[in-house]
């Protein structure tokens, strides 16, 4: 932990203004002051005066100069008003007059609200009043605790008060500040009214409906700012530019509106070099060549040969189980456009010939015979290694040769037992929607995040496209959408700035234009996926195939929706009575894409969910719903009858590819791919479905 001493230590005016700075402000980790508390209180004075009058934040007579205006002393007291817990005004400063202060952690376990055991206020109001809140909120740490000049008056400590009381806090200065401070921030608050520009949801909750507002939890926001600057961090982070950043919050203000976002995209995109026919055009062989022979895999087989070794045995084991996963995803990859090319040989009955005996056999040969093409395969794999500059180190390797090649064997039984997996019935009825397109759907699930959709918009997708079909059924038909899994096959992002709607004239007095307000930034993509939707009815969904076509709704995820470009061939929409025809379907699924599913671990610390991604690169952080910072209520201007604030809960979900559902079994599918709401008295969220 850096110290205020050796700040000091600085000669250099200007440099050691810049780091004295720096380190007061809330995107920095608190700097220990312990024995430096005289110049901590004379620094934190002088920030209020930024760098507009203050040449020096050492200079006591500035910081002087500061308490004895009673302008100051009562915008200062005015400001204390607004601190608050949850910022209402991130990221659209439009926002105005309102605040949530919420004193205790949100009942439900979740990533955001347990992110520290201490509570540290932020501020967000007027801009202009920006730097009266600072020398209150700026923390560091005393006495092995976090805390701030805002904590130390209202404790009315007996080693900071005489200090600042030098520098001209009277007795009845104090006094008034340690009576605003109890009195704003003593109890929760939160607003009667919904204000109109902020966000309004709405979900099912007790058989009625609930309006949700989502808010921003400054204590994440900036625990995550100080955890992305620390050299422990291994997040993969964006940047989000917000107009305005002093009317949005001390947070942003601080930043200049450069706020840091976790950046975990799907990153899907078909390759239009490696698909069967530009491999076989370059190559002559029927194989992805660039699943074994890129840098990463290189890497992998590395590891897997003995180069690198981990310090204990029993990391060694662990370690070793996921990179032989991952190895056999690789090999899965490898071989999946001959896996493909022998489907469609099956679908079709096109002819087809070829010289190479391997791929002769494994086209046509019966199913049960696919174990007795390993060793074929892996010499085929060996000399493909051997082909490349990353991977022929590894051609032929005496610890790698029979690990391939039981990981090849395992392949192809799980290849011939799918067939016998897929036999069971079940009473259950599926939708599958087949490329559709979206532009410009909301990457940014959540205020902390930029990288996929959030579920509770995915849902919220399915929810309005039951609504819609149940207009077009007889008054006594039910239909229930249950659950939904997602495969996105291409991802194109990107980043914009979206206008605001025009709302403020240009002159308050005269006939004029009337402009906008501010700016909204986001992460935006275009996207193509199929969607799997079950169904709980007793009429049967086959027989409502236009009703379904009409019902489609037109928007997902903030952007628009459209159903595949017009094509004979294909058929966008289907219906499946069980599971064994829908997982024909999906198990043939291009192996550019990906399913994205639930993941098993619970991170509840931003090091755990750091460590969880870094261990394994298929998982990725997802907006899963929302934690209640109060009891639902009736509120003005809410979309229902009750309404409340909460908290945006972070999960972990998996990018599952296509190869590992072929060789799955299909239980394991239904199992693990399907996504439901759940709700209770302090949460909504989107999990993963528990079977029964």
């Amino acid at each position: 932990m850096e110290t205020l001493q050796s700040l000091l230590s600085e000669e250099n005016l200007k440099a050691r203004n810049a780091r004295i700075k720096k380190a007061f402000m809330p995107y920095t980790a608190p700097t220990c002051v312990d024995g430096a508390e005289e110049q901590t209180a004379v620094i934190l004075l002088n920030l209020a005066f930024l760098n507009a009058k203050c040449e020096d934040y050492l200079d006591p007579e500035t910081a002087k100069q500061y308490l004895k205006h009673e302008d100051n002393i009562c915008r200062s007291l005015n400001e204390i008003s607004w601190f608050h817990t949850h910022n209402l005004k991130y990221p659209d400063c439009r926002v105005k007059d309102q605040k949530v202060l919420s004193l205790l952690p949100s009942q439900y376990a979740n990533l955001v609200s347990n992110y520290t055991s201490t509570i540290e206020f932020g501020w967000a109001h007027d801009s202009k009043e920006y730097k009266h809140c600072l020398w209150l909120l700026s923390s560091f740490v005393w006495q092995g605790e976090v805390t701030s000049l805002l904590n130390l008056i209202r404790d009315n400590d007996p080693i900071w008060m005489p200090l600042l009381a030098t520098l001209g806090l009277t007795k009845k200065k104090a006094s008034l500040f340690k009576k605003t401070l109890e009195e704003a921030l003593s109890q929760a608050f939160f607003p009667d009214s919904v204000h109109p520009i902020s966000k309004k949801l709405r979900f099912p909750w007790k058989g009625e409906e609930l309006t949700i507002t989502p808010v921003v939890n400054h204590g994440f926001q900036m625990a995550l700012e100080r955890y992305v600057r620390s050299p422990e961090c291994r997040f993969y982070t964006t940047t989000l530019l917000l107009p305005n950043p002093s009317a949005i919050g001390s947070l942003a203000g601080a930043l200049g509106g450069n706020m840091r976002l976790l950046s975990y995209p799907l990153s899907v995109r078909p390759h239009s070099k490696r698909t069967l026919s530009s491999s076989r055009e370059k190559t002559h062989r029927f194989f992805d060549h660039f699943a074994m022979v890129n840098k990463k895999t290189s890497s992998l087989l590395g590891r897997l040969s003995g180069e690198s070794r981990l310090a204990t045995p029993k990391k060694q084991i662990q370690v070793r189980r996921y990179q032989i996963r991952a190895l056999r995803r690789q090999l899965g990859v490898w071989l999946m456009p001959l896996v493909e090319l022998r489907d469609h040989i099956e679908e079709s009955g096109e002819s087809f010939d070829t010289e190479d005996a391997l791929v002769r056999a494994f086209v046509f040969n019966d199913l049960s015979e696919l174990e007795t093409l390993a060793s074929g395969l892996n010499q085929q794999l060996q000399l493909t290694l051997q082909e490349s500059k990353f991977g022929w180190r590894y051609a032929y390797h005496q610890k790698l040769m029979p690990l391939m090649k039981r990981q090849l064997r395992w392949i192809l039984r799980r290849l011939i037992q799918a067939q016998d997996d897929t036999k069971a019935a079940h009473n259950e009825q599926y939708i599958y929607l087949s490329r559709m397109r979206v532009f410009d759907a909301s990457m940014m699930g959540s205020p902390y995040l930029a990288g996929a959709p959030s579920l509770t918009a995915i849902w919220g997708f399915m929810h309005a496209y039951q609504l819609r079909f149940r207009e077009l059924l007889e008054p006594n038909q039910e239909c229930l959408f249950e659950s939904f899994a997602i495969f996105f096959r291409s991802e194109s992002r990107h980043y914009t700035a979206k206008l605001t709607e025009l709302s403020k004239p240009l002159h308050k007095r005269n006939v004029s234009p009337i402009k906008r307000t501010t700016l909204r930034s986001e992460h935006v993509a275009d996207l193509e996926f199929d969607m799997v939707i079950k169904v709980k009815s007793e009429a049967r969904v086959s027989d409502y195939i236009k009703a379904l076509k009409a019902a489609l709704p037109i928007n997902f995820a903030g952007g628009g929706l459209f159903p595949p470009e017009l094509d004979i061939s294909l058929n966008w929409l289907s219906s499946y009575p069980d599971r064994t025809s829908l997982f024909q379907r999906v198990s043939r699924l291009p192996s550019s894409g990906r399913w994205l599913i639930p993941a098993k671990e619970r991170p509840q610390t931003l090091p755990e969910l750091d460590a969880c991604l870094s261990a394994d690169h298929t998982q990725l952080p997802l907006h899963c719903g929302y934690a209640f910072l109060e009891h639902p209520k009736a509120r003005l201007n809410s979309l229902t009858k009750h309404h409340c604030y909460a908290d945006n809960v972070i999960g972990l979900g998996k990018r599952l590819n296509p190869v590992e559902v072929r060789w799955g079994k299909q239980d394991n599918f239904f199992r693990l791919a399907f996504w439901t709401l759940t709700e209770n008295d302090a949460a909504i969220l989107i999990e993963s479905v528990e079977e029964d």
